[in-house]
């Protein structure tokens, strides 16, 4: 589906972008290849071009993500009057063949409330196509885009990134909102609200199986597949998360904050706790105001 990936540490950069339309009867998207992805967004008619293999048909209120790299090509049957919004973005994903796989934004628990750097690297696969006929939003952050890039603003290039990035958020949400979870997304995320249940003590492969009744090596590799973390990495990060947000409040001493969350060893947790969050313990309390 040449899947384009947005990090959430790195701002997708803008090099340009404008308005254009069908210009005559029957007129064809050109055949190209293109170093920065596209987006198209329809504001009237319908457009009909092709990414690699696959044809699409945008209609008013669709938009489109194209990756860089792959053939783009259409075909001579859209129409006078058909109009549409592109932005050309350079990709700065962070993931290679080298490295490891990043982390899902999926694993971010909705009520967290401290954020280690780990949440920012992760990465999450931006929709293909978004349907929003009626969606007035869109079509307003495009024209404030607009005026801006239009403008003589010194940092303007920044500023239409970080907008260009609310954007990409906000169709992120809505495919979201619009999608049914599959089989494995609602197995992974029953695993997932467990482990959120029990940041209180270390589990054991045997009993995160028993609770789902599954086996624990499949429920591993699907965990894995879902999010690029282990599953009980990703215990000991909301365990660690937890943590973090006991310290805040200054009630507990380092002690007693390890032993909630499952530490027995003070010297063990204000290792695992410096290592994820960059931290000591010590260090974490002092920089936050007592509640």
């Amino acid at each position: 589906m040449h899947e384009i990936r947005l990090s959430g540490d790195k701002l997708p950069l803008v090099r340009d972008m404008g308005v254009y339309g069908a210009p005559e009867p029957n007129w064809a998207h050109p055949d190209r290849t293109m170093a920065e992805n596209l987006l198209l967004y329809v504001t009237e008619g319908e457009l009909s071009l092709g990414e690699g293999e696959t044809e699409y048909l945008l209609r008013k209120g669709d938009a489109l993500l194209l990756k860089r790299g792959v053939g783009q090509w259409g075909r001579p049957v859209n129409a006078p009057g058909s109009s549409w919004v592109f932005v050309h973005f350079y990709d700065q994903s962070f993931a290679s063949a080298e490295g490891p796989s990043p982390l899902s934004f999926s694993l971010l628990p909705h009520d967290a409330l401290f954020f280690s750097p780990d949440k920012y690297r992760a990465e999450v696969a931006l929709p293909k196509k978004i349907e929003l006929p009626g969606d007035l939003h869109v079509e307003r952050e495009l024209k404030a885009m607009l005026r801006l890039y239009q403008s003589r603003h010194s940092l303007r290039h920044l500023l239409l990134s970080l907008k260009f990035m609310e954007l990409l958020i906000y169709f992120i949400h809505k495919s979201e909102a619009a999608a049914v979870p599959s089989k494995a997304e609602l197995t992974v995320r029953r695993v997932i609200d467990y482990l959120e249940s029990r940041y209180d003590g270390k589990l054991t492969a045997g009993e995160i199986a028993e609770v789902m009744g599954m086996n624990y090596n499949y429920l591993s590799e699907l965990f894995k597949q879902q999010t690029g973390s282990s599953i009980l990495d990703h215990h000991l990060r909301l365990r660690i998360d937890r943590a973090a947000e006991l310290l805040r409040t200054g009630r507990l001493n380092i002690s007693e904050v390890g032993e909630r969350c499952g530490f027995s060893d003070v010297y063990h947790f204000s290792r695992i706790f410096k290592k994820m969050t960059g931290y000591t313990p010590t260090d974490y309390m002092k920089s936050h105001y007592p509640t």
